[in-house]
């Protein structure tokens, strides 16, 4: 189970019902989206999101920096890390991208 802030993932539930009336934009711990669902799995060891499932929305921001932006809303986006690359799947006919995040250069904030 996640926690973010003290809060299960139960809360965090609840707490994207109320964001929703308020805005299109969810922020919960080192995420802020406006997919309708997000999830990230993050390795053993690992500071960065391994692997994504965002279904629903255009951007996804990670500890402040923009990591997935998509040129028009997407259905779904799929994204793994594979050592510094993403192999990426969407239904969206245009763009995705995906933020890049070597090991050396990335400092948490």
């Amino acid at each position: 189970m996640i926690k973010a802030d003290g809060a299960t993932a139960d809360d965090s539930i609840e707490q994207r019902a109320q964001a929703d009336l308020l805005d299109d934009v969810i922020e919960a711990a080192r995420f802020s989206s406006d997919f309708a669902w997000t999830w990230a799995r993050f390795g053993v060891d690992e500071d960065v999101p391994e692997e994504l499932v965002l279904l629903d929305g255009q951007c996804l921001r990670f500890d402040g920096y923009e990591l997935v932006r998509a040129s028009v809303r997407a259905g779904y986006v799929w994204a793994r890390r594979v050592n510094n690359d993403w192999l990426i799947e969407t239904d969206t006919g245009g763009a995705v991208s995906v933020r890049t995040f070597e090991a050396a250069s990335y400092v948490r904030h």
